[in-house]
């Protein structure tokens, strides 16, 4: 007597409503819009010449072909108009960077400042705004009008010390010979 051993259900499954051809057309439908939900594709679904199927069956032949409901790569949406365009799209792996998988950000909600300061043991120094991007002409103006005052009120013995680091502003021609002509007041450091 020989016993089966397998079970009862191996083997043994409904065959599939959405057919290959079905499923090709369900992957046209989806990829015409990526952030449909499962109900709206059921409905486009249904309104072809195939016979009508249910969300469930929908839902079941998307995640057999790979198609997970994710959310978009990287949406740090802020206002009240985003987060209600926070829907999910449809994607193969490895399709998350494709344009029409991703929405665009900005991070820390775009722009940023510059700012000058200066300080030293004995006192803190002025905070100024940069307006735009810093050159030469740009960091000898800063130096002049809030430095060369600071550094006399600071240091009225004329023994301080300024150091700055090796950004281009501060290696610049004019900058430095500015600095040569201001060496009895006080000394740079770089």
């Amino acid at each position: 007597m020989t016993v089966n051993t397998r079970s009862r259900r191996q083997g043994l499954s409904c065959p599939r409503v959405i057919k290959e051809k079905g499923r090709r057309r369900l992957s046209r439908l989806v990829k015409q819009n990526w952030r449909q939900t499962v109900a709206q594709l059921t409905a486009q679904y249904n309104a072809g010449p195939s016979a009508s199927v249910s969300e469930h069956t929908v839902q079941r032949t998307l995640l057999y072909m790979g198609l997970c409901s994710r959310r978009p790569t990287h949406v740090p949406l802020l206002t009240k108009r985003h987060r209600q365009l926070r829907l999910r799209v449809r994607r193969l792996p490895g399709e998350q960077l494709l344009p029409s998988c991703t929405a665009g950000h900005t991070q820390a909600g775009g722009g940023g400042i510059m700012l000058w300061k200066t300080f030293s043991w004995a006192a803190l120094g002025p905070v100024v705004v940069a307006e735009q991007t810093m050159k030469a002409a740009n960091y000898l103006n800063i130096i002049a009008d809030q430095l060369h005052p600071y550094m006399a009120f600071v240091f009225p013995t004329r023994n301080g010390i300024f150091q700055q680091d090796n950004a281009p502003c501060h290696k610049a021609r004019i900058v430095l010979k500015w600095f040569e002509e201001h060496t009895d007041e006080f000394h740079l450091m770089s």
